[in-house]
């Protein structure tokens, strides 16, 4: 007898499938496994370091009361994924700054106010749900928080930002991700998650001028006219005498230049949701929809492991995962990573050979 196994999809694998069907059948199903650039996109590295630490900040003070980040890791880590990613030594070194300069300004701006109301429950935990026999949702939680005052659960998502918009805000208001994460929740755990918090970390912008990511974090302005006591600003000004500088050069401790910053500044740089409340009609609909399309897919797979030809298989890719050919080098963001595998014959011929993709390692870490 033959044991098909559970078809698995999460939100990231879905949202991939909304935009490019081909890129969520190279990403997550080629193969088995799908596959991932040796080069990973940067925002992703970036997003994934934050992640870590922000993880170890709060199990840190779940043990000691205090929660405490290893800023040495993150500087050194941010650095040298930045040279991997092609920057040079000084955009390297501005990421490693603002990464810093993020961490230190949580703590002062975000941490405080959090756990003043709530205490850690558990952080970066996996949750497993099968609303239909054979199919796998996975999602994962990046802070869950337990109120100190009512006993309310609420489940905190972290997200790099190139926004602080109120648009930004208020995008999260009907996010599948959140409301089928908490949804998943409700359904496998003993924790009735009834609401979500977005906090966003503002990344700042380009700097076309000095090639670097700038933000007030990272980046600043002085006047030297004195030179035995420098002005400083987190602002620019037009006034003569005043110059650009990197945090990281000026100051020994970071912290000197966070700790400083007028509070109403410092909190622009995480843009942060009210509670967001679950929508379980939200999460119904979805799972209920998504699951015709993962139908779909699971069965266009078992067909692709019983094809013997090259025309089978074109056929049933191009039937159920389309390409999308404006995502490939769109007008603005980023192009398509795995445009090689659609338009380089030899790329298609040997994936794993062409020097531009591995096989996808850990299928619930890259979700």
């Amino acid at each position: 007898m033959t044991v098909i196994p559970l078809h698995p999809f999460s939100y990231t694998r879905c949202q991939t499938d909304e935009d490019c069907q081909r890129k969520r059948y190279l990403s997550r199903e080629w193969g088995g496994t799908g596959l991932e650039p040796i080069l990973a996109g940067w925002n992703l590295v970036f997003g994934n370091i934050m992640h870590k630490a922000l993880e170890d900040f709060a199990n840190a003070h779940v043990v000691t009361g205090k929660g405490q980040f290893d800023l040495d890791w993150v500087r050194k880590e941010t650095f040298e994924q930045a040279i991997l990613a092609k920057f040079d030594g000084i955009a390297a070194k501005a990421w490693a700054g603002l990464a810093v300069g993020l961490l230190l300004g949580f703590e002062r701006s975000v941490w405080p106010g959090l756990i003043s109301e709530y205490e850690v429950i558990e952080t970066e935990k996996w949750i497993e749900y099968e609303p239909k026999s054979g199919f796998l949702f996975r999602a994962r939680q990046d802070l869950l928080l337990r109120n100190k005052f009512d006993g309310h659960t609420a489940y905190v998502d972290y997200k790099t930002t190139s926004s602080t918009k109120p648009q930004w805000i208020k995008s999260w208001n009907k996010s599948i991700q959140l409301h089928s994460s908490m949804f998943a929740m409700r359904k496998t755990t003993s924790h009735l998650v009834e609401r979500a918090i977005v906090i966003g970390l503002y990344k700042g912008y380009k700097d076309d001028k000095n090639n670097v990511q700038r933000s007030i974090l990272n980046y600043g302005w002085c006047n030297r006219e004195y030179a035995m006591s420098p002005q400083y600003s987190y602002t620019y000004t037009k006034a003569k005498g005043w110059e650009l500088f990197s945090v990281a050069d000026e100051f020994e401790d970071p912290m000197q230049w966070i700790a400083n910053m007028p509070t109403p500044l410092l909190s622009e740089q995480f843009p942060m949701t009210g509670p967001i409340m679950a929508r379980d009609d939200i999460a119904e609909v979805w799972f209920r929809q998504q699951l015709i399309r993962e139908q779909e897919v699971s069965d266009a797979i078992q067909k692709l492991h019983t094809s013997t030809t090259l025309e089978e298989i074109t056929l049933i890719l191009d039937t159920h995962f389309k390409q999308n050919f404006s995502k490939c080098d769109p007008s603005f963001g980023y192009g398509c990573e795995f445009e090689p595998l659609c338009w380089i014959p030899h790329v298609q011929a040997d994936p794993l050979s062409s020097g531009y993709f591995k096989r996808h390692e850990s299928d619930i870490e890259a979700e």
